[in-house]
């Protein structure tokens, strides 16, 4: 463009920047933005099921039903967007081993000839047994250990079955989701704001070009 007003020039700028369609990606972008929250919001009720499926698979007592949901809930959340689980335990896991624990070391003060109480093992579960209806929670371990306490023999316990109890970090589980995924919530949100970018630049051209086509006009 060698010659010519440039005036000219600026108002063909502006008439090809005006936003003569802009309203209607505006209005593609108010559709869109609902649109995106809803994917996002079934991405995360998608999580939920799977993590609650992993605690139906933990109450079963099923390990091989455990590990199947806990791989399947893993899986989900590296690929879909706002799926992070949160920390979360398996509990279940956690008393069922616990109680082996206990189990044995009861049993090595039965078969134990030093100890001169008897099955104190089977003695604190005939205390604490009835007072809780899940046994082995967390309440139920506490009733025991109390009621242990109370023999001399405790001392072996505290040897075996307290140095062996799981840690329960082992049973400590969290996923976190990435920050964006190639899916169709990502694919949306990418449109979305390619969308946006498009508009605010648009707007942007169009006012630098008025604000020159006004210098121009006060020189």
């Amino acid at each position: 463009m060698g010659g010519g007003n440039p005036k000219n020039h600026i108002r063909e700028g502006i008439k090809k920047v005006r936003p003569l369609r802009t309203w209607q990606l505006v209005l593609i972008l108010i559709v869109l933005l609902p649109v995106v929250l809803s994917l996002l919001r079934l991405d995360n009720i998608g999580m939920l099921q799977r993590r609650e499926a992993v605690e139906s698979a933990d109450e079963s007592g099923n390990e091989e039903a455990l590990k199947n949901r806990l791989i399947e809930l893993q899986d989900y959340v590296f690929t879909h967007m706002n799926a992070s689980t949160g920390a979360f335990y398996l509990d279940k896991q956690y008393e069922r081993d616990a109680a082996q624990v206990l189990e044995r070391a009861g049993q090595d003060l039965v078969n134990n000839d030093s100890n001169p109480n008897g099955n104190i093992y089977k003695k604190a579960s005939e205390v604490c047994d009835p007072q809780f209806h899940v046994k082995y929670s967390q309440a139920h371990i506490a009733c025991m250990m109390r009621e242990l306490e109370k023999y001399p023999s405790m001392e072996e316990i505290s040897d075996t079955a307290l140095a062996d109890l799981p840690d329960t970090e082992l049973y400590r589980r969290e996923y976190v989701s990435p920050f964006f995924t190639f899916g169709v919530t990502g694919a949306t949100i990418a449109l979305t704001a390619i969308l946006a970018v498009v508009i605010i630049t648009r707007f942007l051209i169009y006012l630098s070009l008025r604000i020159m086509l006004i210098f121009y006009k006060n020189s």
